[in-house]
């Protein structure tokens, strides 16, 4: 069973979370309020007496959607926004967080390209195992290497088989 609940401060302000175990959450609240979600509840001298439990779920799903209505239709101060999945949230701030990326890249390209190749010396062995595996071709049947497939699908052989059917 998930539970819904509130926390309130002194002040008026509410967080709304979900948990499996309530009694624990609370204290994970209290405990961690400087990283966690809540802790502007306990800023400015705030004071949270209790927690009260809004609803009570069989899953988790229908829980998280419960949630989700409440920090939408509510003013509360939870951080996590108004999304219910990554993709969500990433096709909402799709333009921001290209930004950002490039903006990242163009910041750290020379200690990314010497991590890349880190990574690729590391794994080296295993690269080269992987591309030179033999597999099908999922247009004409042809047993090829890992490595070479698209320069076979553009083959007189392979574009045939395409033709015919």
């Amino acid at each position: 069973m998930y539970c819904v609940y509130k926390l309130e401060n002194n002040r008026g302000e509410v967080y709304y979370g979900m948990s499996k175990d309530p009694k624990r959450r609370l204290k994970e609240h209290r405990r961690k309020s400087e990283g966690s979600k809540s802790k502007f509840l306990w800023q400015n001298n705030g004071v949270v007496d209790d927690m009260e439990i809004l609803d009570w779920f069989d899953n988790k799903e229908d829980c998280h959607k419960r949630e989700k209505e409440l920090i939408q239709n509510n003013n509360c101060v939870n951080l996590k926004g108004k999304y219910t999945t990554q993709k969500e949230y990433y096709e909402k701030n799709k333009e921001e967080i290209t930004a950002k990326t490039k903006q990242y890249y163009e910041k750290n390209k020379e200690k990314l390209k010497v991590s890349q190749k880190e990574q690729y010396e590391k794994n080296k062995e295993k690269i080269r195992a992987q591309q030179s595996e033999k597999i099908k071709c999922d247009i004409c049947g042809s047993t090829i290497r890992r490595d070479g497939k698209t320069k076979h699908q553009r083959t007189a052989k392979c574009k045939s088989f395409l033709m015919d059917t």
